[in-house]
């Protein structure tokens, strides 16, 4: 094995999706193919060992403790790979027993019963179990003794075999093995990706793979001189518990990385001001390599980001900016002409919130008030059928709201001349509410940017129309897709009907929002969009970056286990993951 190149790269391929569960099989498939250890002519060879198994195996089957070999099965004459010519290919059948005889468990109430979920796929490690009275599962069982490999027959694709030391029982999902060859050696290479393959192309189902005895007989397995299969144990023995040790140490490095993340998110959004919240904000954006290695992370950056626009930690305050109350009296005039021409209907007035009902502090220039103060009016949408056609009027649904979106396209239509029409025509900047979907769901907001009386939108969705004149609708998108506006505004609220949350129009309207100076709402949201920006190039680059890794990782898995030089593209991509210019570009353009 040519540890050389992979201990080279693997800061960088450790990066990868599965580095090192893909590092334990590499190392897997060098064992069973010979290339772990070097081979020793003075070994006694293959063929006298398999001689003795014969003998040991016609002992056995005197003594009754195995079934005789079925000499009627046959295929499998296909191998695999190439081996070193001092091996064998043996059918399984001829290098283990397959033992299958089934007892009803009331009988062994005591015993521990083993079934595949007690086995850690690919390691073969048996993780906790119960007895037969304690697990209380009292169908058919196989008994094993001790010394046997369990190997689970209904899911090969999980490689799920491991050594018991103790007696018990196993589920019938299981067969219980008895090893002619070296047990650890065999029970290595049933982990491994060749034996897996095998296993699956014994059976073509694909919802639940499942191998019967003559198909398990049948499998091709490389049979070493015996003293190479012990040094090939305690060789694989050594590098996975490197390749523990390594899991360990990246684990340790993602657990780090998110209680950065977590304490830099913690302090950017709870009770920091001033210079304290800058501090905060440039630790959190020099950082961003290390708090943003993953996909997942980037989601955390835009909900931060969220979170600081709505708490006013992201622009600065103008003292020149026209105050929030002349705004809100703009909207209360034009709400009061929509009203007095008759295309809104008159409300209770809603009530101001009380200050132990705000969520947070905000800036002093902002004020707290409820959505239905902010807008002009929010109403339901149209509860008529609507159907794939031609000609109509899109309706938007629930489903067309995405990440604060909404998507435009491939709607199903009602006719323009229903009753609903025109008055359900959506005008850009219109922001639609999900009100009733799973909890998860429920709250979604979207804004419409498509042309004024081109679309209407289902009655399971709410418009809420706000005025262009004293506000920015986008502001108040983004806020209410900000983490904030879910857990203080929705999840109190939210109440199951048949499955399904709902959250209704008159409690939105009493949902509080902050309201900034429409000047600083206008620079909020060009910052946001500017920053959400420079997130999708961060997320691509993190993309293309564990891509590298991925192909990286492949590369030198193929040159050490080929003993072959890198070829040219292979090359490249070593050096191109190295290249992470546009990542830091990204963090640059940030921190300014």
């Amino acid at each position: 094995m040519n540890a050389e190149v992979l201990l080279k790269h693997f800061d960088r391929i450790s990066e990868a999706p599965d580095a090192i569960p893909r590092l334990r099989q590499f190392i897997l498939d060098m064992a069973v193919r010979g290339k772990l250890v070097e081979q020793d002519p003075n070994d006694e060879p293959a063929v006298a060992l398999m001689e003795k198994v014969s003998l040991q195996r016609s002992l056995l089957e005197k003594q009754g403790t195995i079934k005789r070999l079925d000499a009627a099965i046959t295929g499998g004459d296909i191998v695999p790979f190439p081996i070193p010519t001092n091996w064998l290919w043996r059918r399984f059948m001829e290098v283990a027993a397959i033992q299958s005889d089934l007892v009803d468990p009331k009988d062994y109430p005591d015993f521990p019963h083993i079934a595949p979920d007690n086995i850690e796929s690919r390691t073969g490690r048996l993780l906790s179990f119960q007895t037969i009275r304690e697990s209380r599962v009292f169908s058919s069982k196989h008994r094993f003794v001790s010394g046997c490999i369990l190997y689970s027959k209904i899911r090969p694709a999980l490689a799920k075999a491991a050594v018991v030391d103790f007696s018990g029982l196993c589920s019938a999902d299981m067969y219980p093995i008895l090893a002619l060859i070296d047990r650890a050696f065999l029970h290595r290479y049933m982990l491994s990706e060749a034996f897996v393959k095998q296993s699956i192309s014994e059976d073509t189902r694909v919802a639940m793979p499942k191998i019967n005895q003559a198909a398990l007989s049948r499998i091709r397995v490389p049979v070493p001189p015996l003293c190479e299969q012990k040094r090939i144990i305690a060789r694989l023995d050594e590098l996975m518990t490197l390749c523990d040790q390594l899991e360990q140490a990246q684990k340790e490095r993602e657990h780090r990385r998110n209680r950065l993340t977590a304490a830099s998110v913690h302090n950017l959004s709870n009770g920091a001001e001033g210079e304290e919240a800058v501090r905060h904000a440039r630790f959190y954006i020099n950082h961003l390599p290390r708090l943003t290695a993953r996909p997942h992370a980037i989601k955390t950056l835009r909900q931060t980001i969220l979170e600081l626009a709505v708490r006013g930690k992201l622009v600065e305050q103008i003292e020149s900016d026209e105050a929030v109350s002349v705004c809100l009296q703009r909207i209360r005039e034009e709400r009061a002409s929509l009203l007095k021409n008759g295309h809104i209907r008159a409300e209770k007035p809603l009530q101001n919130a009380g200050a132990e009902a705000m969520p947070f502090p905000i800036p002093e220039s902002w004020h707290w008030v409820t959505i239905g103060q902010a807008s002009l009016f929010t109403e339901y949408g149209t509860s008529h059928q609507s159907a794939h056609a031609e000609l109509g009027v899109p309706v938007l649904k629930m489903g067309d709201i995405q990440d604060g979106r909404v998507v435009l396209g491939g709607q199903k239509k009602v006719p323009a001349s229903i009753d609903d029409l025109p008055d359900l025509y959506l005008q850009k900047f219109d922001l639609l509410y999900n009100r009733t979907n799973s909890a998860e769901l429920v709250g979604k907001t979207g804004i419409y940017l498509g042309q004024d009386r081109e679309y209407t939108f289902a009655s399971y969705l709410i418009r809420i129309r706000f005025s262009l004149n004293a506000s920015d609708p986008r502001f108040f998108n983004l806020a209410m897709n900000a983490p904030y506006f879910r857990a203080t505004q929705i999840a109190p609220h939210l109440k199951q009907q048949c499955g399904q949350a709902n959250v209704n129009g008159t409690t939105l309207k009493r949902m509080l929002i902050p309201f900034p100076p429409v000047g600083e709402q206008q620079r909020i949201v060009a910052k946001v969009d500017a920053l959400m920006t420079r997130c999708d190039q961060l997320e691509a680059q993190i993309q293309r970056s564990l891509h590298l890794s991925t192909r990286l990782l492949e590369s030198v898995l193929h040159q050490t286990l080929e003993c072959s030089p890198a070829t040219e593209s292979q090359r490249r991509a070593s050096e191109n993951l190295g290249d992470d210019r546009t990542l830091a570009e990204s963090c640059d353009w940030l921190r300014g």
